[in-house]
């Protein structure tokens, strides 16, 4: 393993990748700021003296959490992509490193890159909320920690799985669009079904005859198991946060986050164990 950690580590640093890193990561710090801070504003439009807390950092966070995910996919094609597409690994493997050990290096230096890129990003955002010419009251609370270490999570559950993807199809274009591709899918299902959701169970109408309001059962209303099982895969969605009020985590997320990073793990396994790159 320490072999492998070794060529790992001259290969990210040959790659350029920290450098990618840290100006990715400054350039969109700045989007996601001006983002929130025009959410901010315009949500809190009426309110004297304008000022901020720390409402603009968490939804930054928030933001991140959809952003960094797709800086990750591109981490990962720089760095694992273009190994597994050049077919670098067969050398790995014929010096004697096993291919879990060499998996297990990627996926410890496509995890780096996506932390770094985390952090610096929320540096940025305090800095430029701090320096912000605002009068502001920004500070590091437990709610503050609580949406980090959730943002943290989903960022890394999101890696290895992008990382399993490069391993599994064996070429960097197409591992980049899908990846790439399941974000938004992943946010258009969270919509999809909040909306299958929120329909009601019925309806009411006025009758054109006698000008009386009535009811009617709606035929859209899902419910019964549909309903159990709509609503598990929607609360344990990353993007279900988005949805509800006061933007609380669910249980559910974070446990599906957690499951994703030990399936991709395990699935990233049997491939390298199993799949010839040849």
């Amino acid at each position: 393993m320490s072999c492998a950690l070794k060529s790992a580590f001259f290969r990210y640093r040959k790659t350029g990748l920290p450098i990618y890193v840290l100006i990715l990561s400054a350039v969109i710090s700045i989007a996601v700021f001006n983002h929130a801070n025009s959410h901010v504003i315009s949500y809190y439009m009426f309110a004297r003296p304008r000022y901020y807390d720390n409402t603009v950092i968490i939804y930054s966070l928030y933001f991140l959490a959809f952003v960094i995910p797709f800086l990750s996919a591109i981490y990962c094609m720089i760095f694992t992509g273009s190994d597994i597409s050049s077919r670098t690994i067969n050398n790995k493997v014929a010096t004697g490193i096993s291919r879990m050990a060499v998996y297990l290096a990627d996926l410890v230096f496509n995890i780096i890159s996506t932390a770094a890129s985390l952090i610096i990003n929320v540096i940025c955002i305090f800095v430029y909320a701090k320096l912000f010419p605002v009068r502001e009251s920004v500070s590091i609370d437990a709610r503050i920690i609580e949406v980090f270490l959730y943002v943290s999570l989903v960022c890394l559950a999101f890696t290895t799985l992008f990382t399993l993807i490069f391993f599994f199809f064996s070429n960097k274009f197409f591992g980049i669009v899908v990846s790439l591709l399941l974000l938004p899918c992943m946010l258009i299902t969270s919509e999809s079904i909040i909306n299958a959701l929120n329909n009601p169970y019925r309806y009411s109408y006025e009758d054109k005859e006698t000008g009386e309001t009535k009811w009617s059962l709606n035929p859209d209303y899902v419910g019964g198991t549909s309903r159990k099982v709509l609503t598990f895969l929607y609360e344990a969605s990353p993007y279900s946060v988005y949805m509800v009020e006061e933007n609380a985590i669910s249980n559910y997320s974070v446990i599906g986050a957690g499951a994703v990073i030990v399936i991709s793990t395990a699935l990233g396994y049997l491939t390298v164990s199993r799949k010839e790159y040849s």
